[in-house]
């Protein structure tokens, strides 16, 4: 069952993923975890009704470090897991061509950070 805070947008829609160009299976999945630890935080957070729309990727640092953070220890976990019910990483991207794939350069302004 899908929890809507009072603006009605649901946090687990409002969260994606981006992978560094070099990103393999492993890479992926792993990442596809920690959306679904982030998600799982988000909704039991604005679980009471908090308006979600105005809420930025800066006021959720911490979530998102928890998400890392505990993704990092159960990923080992999961994958071992995944080996011994046979599941094996396919050979092929799970994302299709790599000449599919969006790139782009992030422009960092370091004299006027505010850091």
């Amino acid at each position: 069952r899908q929890k809507k805070g009072l603006s009605g947008l649901d946090p687990q829609e409002q969260c994606h993923i981006v992978l560094h160009a070099e990103a393999d299976n492993l890479d992926i999945l792993k990442s596809c975890l920690a959306l679904c630890v982030l998600r799982q935080r988000l909704v039991g957070k604005f679980d009471g009704g908090d308006n979600f729309e105005n809420i930025r990727t800066r006021d959720c640092i911490a979530d998102l470090r928890y998400a890392k953070a505990n993704s990092d220890v159960i990923f080992p976990q999961l994958l071992d897991q995944l080996t011994r019910q046979g599941w094996r990483p396919p050979l092929r991207s799970m994302l299709g061509r790599v000449s599919a794939r969006a790139e782009w350069t992030i422009a960092i302004d370091y004299d006027n950070t505010d850091s």
